[in-house]
């Protein structure tokens, strides 16, 4: 899948772990990934159309990167949790 970068582009590289945030009420990490690609301007791919929810936002070219979702959390580790963390 791909991923839009809007942020730290110059920090991001191909083989970095990276954790997928899912935000909201219940915000916190989903998913453990790689980045396959660095980051480059690239369309949307048309097999990701039908996930996108806003196409103005997010269905043309970015700064984007390719992504494997490596392990899907069955339990999500919640925003809360993390924030009750020492250190």
């Amino acid at each position: 899948m791909t991923w839009e970068v809007k942020q730290h582009s110059d920090e991001i590289r191909s083989g970095d772990r990276v954790f997928l945030w899912e935000s909201g009420k219940d915000a916190g990490v989903v998913a453990l990934a790689t980045i396959l690609s660095n980051p480059t301007s690239m369309a949307m791919p048309v097999k990701e159309a039908p996930y996108v929810r806003d196409s103005e936002r997010f269905g043309s070219a970015a700064l984007r990167v390719q992504l494997r979702i490596d392990e899907l959390l069955s339990d999500r580790l919640l925003r809360s949790e993390l924030l009750n963390l020492p250190g």
